[in-house]
């Protein structure tokens, strides 16, 4: 029997629970080579991770890997968003698959990658996911700058705020923290010393912690009167 290797891959912690979970991937998976004549060897898993490219998808590399230790027939997704989203790294790792007498199957779209059909599919169908892709990054960013214009709460926290009814408004006792670690680095002291200065005095952070040379930066380098709407100020 050819023996091939399951792919599963969710982006949140949400879309591993509801809607097309990974438990239900696997499943979908697993029905899908039985009708096929294939041997599911095993599942490699990326949870959590984007599809938009495949440097941080330890499983997804380890897999590309694999495949070429053994003798694997191929690779078989639930659908080619779940594969991938970003075409080039989509085409790119299907031709490896190729040039070693390998087949890219989806379940989904029933993609097979040996066939003429199944190469147009392929390219249509990472094209569309691509797209997609772009398209949610887009209103993401959108929705962001809407509602840091509007003063509305759109990240976990930034020194010097605070969320108040939804709204993004200034912290009074981060703000007098603000304008000392302002008054002493106009005095000329380093990052460090001020970092040094403020756990001395016992001063913390927005999540509670030290303060480091960085989380100083942070704060002289952030404008807090750009995320509040200023009539909330």
């Amino acid at each position: 029997m050819k023996k091939v290797i399951g792919y599963i891959r969710c982006s949140t912690t949400k879309q591993a629970t509801e809607g097309i979970t990974l438990s239900k991937q696997v499943k979908m998976i697993g029905n899908y080579c039985e009708t096929q004549g294939l041997h599911l060897e095993e599942i490699i898993t990326d949870a959590g991770k984007s599809g938009k490219d495949t440097k941080n998808r330890n499983g997804y590399n380890n897999m590309m890997k694999k495949i070429f230790t053994d003798d694997y027939y191929g690779i078989v997704s639930w659908s080619i968003t779940r594969f991938g989203r970003n075409l080039l790294d989509t085409l790119q790792s299907v031709k490896e698959m190729e040039d070693n007498k390998m087949v890219f199957h989806t379940v989904k779209e029933n993609i097979s990658s040996n066939t003429p059909e199944g190469k147009l599919q392929l390219q249509i169908y990472g094209s569309v996911a691509e797209y997609e892709r772009n398209q949610i990054t887009r209103r993401i960013k959108s929705s962001l700058q809407y509602k840091k214009e509007n003063g509305d709460v759109f990240c976990r926290g930034i020194f010097g705020i605070k969320n108040k009814n939804g709204k993004m408004v200034k912290d009074t006792k981060e703000i007098k923290v603000r304008r000392r670690i302002k008054l002493l680095s106009n005095k000329g002291y380093s990052l460090g010393k001020i970092a040094t200065k403020l756990n001395e005095d016992g001063e913390r952070t927005k999540m509670g912690g030290r303060w480091y040379r960085q989380s100083v930066k942070n704060v002289l380098d952030t404008d807090i009167n750009k995320y509040i709407n200023q009539n909330h100020l």
